[in-house]
């Protein structure tokens, strides 16, 4: 592919998946790129825990298909999960056991991935691409692949500063809600405490009442019968009671 044909498809890839992000974004890279590459099917995938990938987008046979999750191990995947540019021209079932039925299910018999890189250079996803006719996968075809992958590695890298942005905002709107009920529950306690201390002393104030015949201020020296105490005594015994000035 020429510098001036491969600046075209990039405008022509840029055009089509402009405005778009996220799910559009990778459904439209994969429709565009078996349309670039006339070839019966293309998916798009990334990276998961455990050695596995999630297809992100999958066209095939002109129209779009159930996007899977799979093992990588068996399949040809696995090579450019490898960091490897994998082409198959014929009878990739056949080289490929595990995914077989999959292949023969779909008709396909080449196929053509290559991995998507994040800035740091490891593989965070692979585009691939296959046909139902043997197929020696040219220069010029992988030279296409290529352009979509590094279009695509933008879409991954700000698909994941996003899910990471969420997943934060989240967590702390959690930490946020937490504080919230702690500090309403300790609100709730010092309420019940404080009202609990009241009718305390409201409690002792009326046995010292009906103690002595008569009411008595919280100042009187005079000693309660029932308590034998007084209530200034009294009143600087109960709990959280500040000491009286002399």
């Amino acid at each position: 592919m020429s510098e001036l044909d491969g600046l075209k498809l990039l405008r022509r890839i840029e055009e089509g998946v402009a405005g778009k992000t996220g799910e559009a974004f990778f459904r439209q890279i994969v429709c565009d790129l078996s349309g670039a590459l006339n070839a019966h099917g293309a998916f798009t995938s990334r990276l998961l825990p455990g050695r596995r990938a999630g297809m992100l987008a999958f066209w095939v046979g002109g129209q779009y298909d159930k996007c899977l999750e799979y093992a990588l191990e068996g399949t040809p995947c696995e090579f450019v999960y490898r960091g490897e540019i994998t082409a198959y021209a014929r009878n990739v079932g056949d080289v490929f056991p595990v995914d077989r039925a999959w292949f023969e299910q779909l008709g396909v018999r080449s196929y053509l991935g290559i991995p998507v890189k994040d800035e740091t250079g490891a593989v965070c996803g692979h585009l691939a691409v296959m046909d139902t006719r043997e197929r020696d996968w040219a220069d010029a075809d992988v030279d296409v692949l290529r352009l979509f992958s590094l279009r695509s590695a933008a879409e991954l890298e700000r698909t994941r500063y996003q899910d990471e942005l969420k997943a934060a905002n989240e967590s702390l709107q959690r930490t946020n809600d937490q504080l919230a009920r702690e500090i309403s529950q300790r609100a709730a306690a010092e309420s019940q405490l404080a009202a609990a201390k009241e009718v305390a002393e409201e409690a002792i104030s009326a046995r010292c009442v009906a103690s002595n015949g008569s009411v008595e201020p919280i100042d009187s020296p005079t000693p309660c019968r029932l308590t034998g105490y007084s209530a200034r005594t009294r009143a600087s015994t109960l709990p959280g009671a500040l000491p009286r000035p002399k």
